[in-house]
């Protein structure tokens, strides 16, 4: 299950890179009249942001080559060529080669979504890389010789940069890192005994050394390690096991490269009855070579949905149709070897405003037939169910009486009224007329 939905917050270096993370590539899309999986947002101040790691990868998000970065809070990005979230029942072998530590065939099990990789063999990447990022998520088991990193072809010439339960005596987890002339470690505690997701960052020191940095569920745990570079070039991704317990893997991605492009399609979000989502604005990294688009969409219902329509304003822009639902989809490209990254994405909302009716035929004179008020809104929309003194009978006799009417409100600013005062109906008596009914007569004396 690889679901990483989008949001961050992008503190530094690695923003234009590489990455290999965990990601839900589903390469779905909703119909217009098909409902999104919709999440209540909570409503603060006028807005919600998105801009972690949690905020991205909700199970409601759709990826599709798009991945949802861990270090540095959150991102979302392209995702790497070699991803894996190992969906199908076998190694794929148009990334990986598998191999055995011993003459013996080696054959590691790919079943619901996680690799499982017994001792005496391992899966290395087809191709080789000079600095980049792995990421993955995987569940280390108690015993020796687990190592999921970079290294050399068959670990030759003591070059590598790992994450490892190394000779198992303490059951501990280390960053271990070696260019060739001595290794430098460090204990980073008993091994989580549930799937982590880790990052492994290999980047140039400067002109003579290399530094690597090892991240567990996006916080630094170790380094940077800092090695000579001289022969540690053209390194395989490794997922290796040569001990007694199994090592799984969830998801791995190793980059650069990035696929050309890719799209994250957020939940839907509802505002709830009385708000009204306004607008949009997002935060992004746009190194040369890379686009972004972003796109809204909103709903009265959930169900009902309008085209896409281009947000342009990355600090501020007006949905074309401002409703209670909504769902914003980011589509990214590259020219290949960096991504671009969505840090944040901001939804803005308003209150909704309650409507006023009034009665605009009153008063009237009584006329012995009974007379209607006519009801009125401030906005747009149907006036229904009117009530006299709380009855739905029309009047005829003269008085007073108190008005209330529902309201079906067509513009989604306004709220819907439900028995909601009008004011007063009246209806004044009539002044009658006297008249003299024997009129002439005939003078009689």
């Amino acid at each position: 299950m690889k679901r990483a939905l989008i949001f961050f917050r992008k503190a530094g270096t690695l923003l234009a890179m590489v990455s290999l993370l965990l990601i839900v590539q589903i390469p779905v899309s909703y119909a217009n009249s098909l409902p999104p999986q919709t999440v209540m947002a909570a409503l603060d101040a006028g807005s919600i942001t998105q801009t972690s790691y949690a905020d991205f990868s909700q199970e409601c998000a759709l990826l599709n080559g798009t991945h949802v970065y861990d270090y540095g809070g959150g991102a979302v990005g392209l995702s790497a060529v070699l991803a894996d979230d190992f969906n199908g029942t076998e190694v794929d072998s148009t990334q990986w080669t598998i191999g055995s530590w011993s003459a013996e065939s080696y054959t590691p099990v790919v079943s619901g979504g996680i690799l499982t990789l017994p001792g005496g063999g391992y899966i290395h990447s087809q191709s080789t890389r000079t600095h980049g990022v792995l990421e993955f998520t995987g569940l280390f088991g108690e015993g020796a010789w687990q190592h999921v990193g970079f290294g050399s072809n068959g670990f030759i010439g003591n070059r590598y940069l790992l994450l490892s339960t190394y000779n198992g005596v303490d059951n501990h987890l280390y960053a271990r890192a070696n260019g060739g002339s001595g290794e430098l470690q460090e204990d980073l505690g008993a091994i989580p005994p549930e799937m982590h997701r880790y990052t492994i960052d290999w980047s140039a020191f400067d002109a003579s050394n290399d530094q690597v940095n090892f991240y567990q569920d996006g916080a630094l745990v170790a380094g940077p390690l800092v090695v000579g570079n001289s022969v540690l070039t053209d390194l395989y991704t490794y997922l290796t096991n040569n001990g007694s317990a199994d090592l799984q893997v969830d998801y791995a991605q190793a980059s650069p490269n990035y696929v050309a492009t890719g799209s994250y399609t957020s939940c839907a979000y509802y505002a709830g009855t009385d708000q009204l989502w306004e607008t949009i604005s997002w935060n992004a990294n746009l190194p040369t070579g890379t686009d972004l688009l972003v796109e809204e969409r909103t709903s009265g219902n959930g169900v009902d949905w309008n085209d896409w329509s281009t947000a342009g304003n990355s600090a501020g822009s007006t949905l074309s149709s401002p409703d209670q639902y909504i769902q914003y989809k980011l589509t990214l490209t590259s020219s290949g070897l960096v991504t671009p990254l969505v840090d944040d994405v901001t939804l803005s909302y308003i209150d909704k405003i309650a409507p006023t009716l009034s009665v605009d035929n009153s008063p009237v004179t009584y006329s012995g037939s009974p007379q209607a008020a006519v009801v009125s809104s401030s906005a747009a929309g149907t006036v229904s169910n009117v009530k006299y003194n709380d009855s739905a009978t029309v009047p005829t006799d003269a008085g007073t009486y108190a008005v209330t009417a529902d309201f079906a409100s067509s513009d989604p600013h306004y709220t819907d009224l439900t028995n909601a005062s009008a004011g007063n109906f009246i209806i004044d008596k009539a002044t009658p007329t006297l008249s003299v009914d024997n009129s002439p007569v005939t003078y009689t004396g």
